[in-house]
């Protein structure tokens, strides 16, 4: 059939009729516009922006498919590397991005930071918590050896410290895991 630039969509019957899919609207020419299915890779649920490019194919006499689209936006990646991502409506630009490097690496709208696995900071964290409340109480119940002038002679004694001036921490980061985001 050939390339053509989408228009506009809706979910109606295929070819067939017997089931609900993305119809697109194809505009081939000025004057030829088509509603023609929209065939995604398995396990992918993509909705292209207007003013993509599409390859249709014939199926058959009177039914077209679009098998590959373009958003014409200016490809990134490397050889070996693969990028998922949403654009704006007309698709002027990359927007939420999933990018699988050569590296072997995930990248999650960009490489800027580092994600974290939450088992591995909650023995760390836990393990601060720990301390810092054994250094609270420590703190709280220390005594000065001295030798303290009482009267007219040196004493020698203890002075110990007669309130608490530090405070045991209760902090928990344990809202903050995602039980839907899994890291190796």
């Amino acid at each position: 059939m050939g390339l053509g630039i989408i228009t506009g969509r809706e979910i109606a019957k295929n070819g067939d009729g017997e089931k609900n899919r993305l119809i697109l609207q194809v505009q081939f020419t000025a004057d030829d516009v088509r509603p023609v299915e929209f065939v995604a890779q398995a396990g992918e649920d993509t909705n292209p922006a207007d003013g993509c490019r599409v390859m249709v194919l014939e199926a058959d006499k009177s039914y077209k498919i679009v098998v590959a689209v373009t958003d014409d936006l200016l490809p990134e990646c490397e050889p070996g590397e693969k990028e998922v991502y949403s654009t704006d409506n007309p698709a002027t630009v990359k927007l939420a991005r999933m990018k699988l490097n050569k590296d072997g690496e995930i990248e999650l709208n960009g490489n800027v930071d580092n994600g974290v696995g939450f088992e591995q900071l909650k023995i760390g964290f836990d393990q601060f918590l720990t301390d810092f409340n054994n250094f609270v109480t420590a703190y709280n119940t220390h005594v000065h050896i001295t030798t303290a002038t009482v009267g007219a002679t040196p004493t020698p004694g203890l002075i110990a410290a007669t309130t608490s001036t530090g405070t045991s921490s209760s902090a928990s980061i344990d809202d903050s895991k995602k039980e839907t985001v899994k890291l190796p």
